[in-house]
């Protein structure tokens, strides 16, 4: 809304500044004393101005479509009470919202624009994107600004660096790119699963080796007490492992767990 109120302010004071040379220099710009005061003629007519809002994010726009939609007019339900009122009173201002990752009808455009918005809504759906690429053969021949926005928008790496390779006699081949940025994430994805995979086995194989080596530990620990109590005492083993507050059994266990490699 603001940048509409703007453009009108501009077409209003280059409007006013037009009528005040004329009226300087003499000639009759005004009818009446109202139209002296704000420099403005009852016939003069300003250009419509349309703000569309491009919304090129992949998740789906969420935001408000209106102003409506930002106000707060109470806690009540919307048919009830003074909100009802508020709200039927209210000069709404709607949101010209273009959004890439909605499906539009495209057909009223004349230009590359077209196959811009057409394609932007498929970046998630393979199968859908190369459906399009292999029906409309308009991608294999895009110019340079709309070649360069799709690379951008699509999130083809590198190819601002790389576009003299997709060029051709009729324009740019943003098919063969988008070909190549598909195989990529393909490979990305392959390498990204292994390197989990890896990552994963590093894991478990470190978490096995530590318990492994606590127990172990663990079961050295208790051999060295129960042997310097019978070493001390001069004891059986019996009654070292009675002192030790450990049974025969953990003594015997723990050794056989220090025996393995």
């Amino acid at each position: 809304m603001d940048y509409d109120c703007r453009e009108y302010g501009r077409q209003i004071r280059e409007a006013q500044r037009a009528n005040e040379a004329l009226d300087k220099a003499g000639e009759k710009v005004y009818a009446d004393a109202g139209e002296r005061l704000c420099k403005v003629r009852k016939e003069e007519r300003f250009a419509p101005v349309y703000t569309l809002c491009l919304y090129h994010g992949e998740e789906a726009w969420d935001g408000p479509r209106s102003l409506k939609d930002m106000m707060d007019f109470g806690d009540e339900e919307p048919e009830e009470g003074d909100r009802q009122t508020w709200e039927e009173c209210f000069a709404d201002y709607p949101l010209r919202l273009v959004s890439a990752c909605e499906p539009m009808d495209c057909s009223g455009f004349r230009t590359s624009l077209r196959d811009l918005f057409e394609i932007l809504p498929y970046r998630r759906d393979k199968e859908r994107l190369k459906e399009l690429l292999e029906r409309n053969p308009a991608y294999r021949r895009m110019d340079e600004e709309t070649a360069r926005t799709i690379g951008v928008l699509m999130g083809i790496k590198n190819f601002g660096e790389n576009e003299e390779r997709f060029k051709t006699e009729e324009g740019y081949d943003m098919c063969q790119a988008i070909r190549e940025m598909m195989e990529d994430s393909r490979q990305e994805g392959i390498a990204e699963g292994e390197a989990r995979g890896e990552a994963r086995g590093e894991a478990r194989g470190e978490a096995r080796g530590e318990a492994r080596g606590e127990i172990k530990g663990s079961a050295s620990q208790i051999i060295e007490i129960i042997d310097n109590i019978r070493k001390e005492l001069h004891c059986s083993l019996e009654k070292a492992c009675k002192v030790g507050g450990k049974t025969q059994a953990e003594y015997q266990q723990a050794k056989v767990i220090c025996r393995k490699p």
